[in-house]
């Protein structure tokens, strides 16, 4: 893998579509085959928490967990799937030492921004924050332009101290990085590209599912990061929304009688 971000997000995905492959087998009544799947979602789904754990997981996962449960069980499948993850992030939380240091080190870190402008991932993402809605502001309607990312953070980190002083390449927020560069205008775009692929993959079947959780992992992940603009997820995004999306469009056409079998 690239790096152990791009492994979570790439297990999260196969998580989520092992649990929906399992629950399918399971009401088909083909038991074993549902047990295998159900295992080999939880063999990813304990590498994200215990070996590659990241803070953008705790937001992701529950997120999909909602998803997954709504879909197909209504509001009391929330309930159970939510508590079944519960019991199972209680179980890992033990085993994993970089679970309890990320999660636990974010009050510390955040606190030191606040007190002492002190440099640590959290802190670095609330000074980027910061200083993009002020880039933001200041070209609000069609942005700085393509590529200004990097000197405007040059720029404003010039004679500062502390995570003040750090010069970003990307404010690690995927709105923010598209509002910086193409202003509002931009934003609106990314926007309606994000809803128009979520409400496609509205429906029953796997092909539907697989591009929900694809898009849906890459909206809520990229509250933290500029994922469509780092080459790996983008990549996953691209791929897996576009065949997800083909695969659906082609079922629904073949459902309506536009496309013979």
């Amino acid at each position: 893998m690239k790096d152990y971000i791009a492994q979570g997000a790439e297990f999260t995905i196969c998580v989520f579509i092992l649990a929906d492959m399992a629950l399918a087998r399971w009401r088909q009544n083909l038991k074993r085959d549902a047990i295998v799947l159900a295992f080999l979602m939880l063999v990813f789904l304990l590498n994200i928490l215990v070996v590659t754990f990241h803070r953008t997981t705790v937001v992701v996962v529950p997120v999909l967990l909602v998803l997954f449960g709504f879909s197909r069980f209504g509001w009391r499948g929330v309930v159970g799937v939510v508590g079944g993850a519960l019991v199972l992030a209680a179980i890992a939380w033990p085993a994993s030492d970089q679970m309890r240091k990320r999660v636990l080190s974010f009050a510390t870190e955040v606190h030191g921004y606040q007190a002492d402008n002190a440099v640590s991932p959290a802190g670095e993402r609330l000074e980027f924050y910061r200083k993009s809605v002020g880039f933001i502001a200041e070209a609000p309607i069609i942005g700085h332009g393509t590529g200004a990312i990097r000197e405007l953070f040059r720029q404003s980190s010039a004679g500062q101290s502390g995570v003040s002083a750090v010069a970003a390449a990307n404010p690690h927020n995927q709105t923010l990085a598209v509002g910086i560069q193409l202003g509002l205008l931009g934003v609106a775009i990314l926007f309606w590209m994000w809803i128009a692929h979520l409400l496609l993959f509205r429906g029953a079947g796997l092909a539907a599912w697989a591009g929900l959780v694809v898009a849906g992992q890459n909206v809520v992940s990229s509250l933290f990061n500029s994922h469509l603009f780092d080459f790996t997820h983008g990549w996953i995004y691209v791929v897996g929304v576009g065949i997800a999306a083909g695969t659906v469009l082609y079922e629904r056409s073949a459902g309506k009688g536009g496309v013979s079998a």
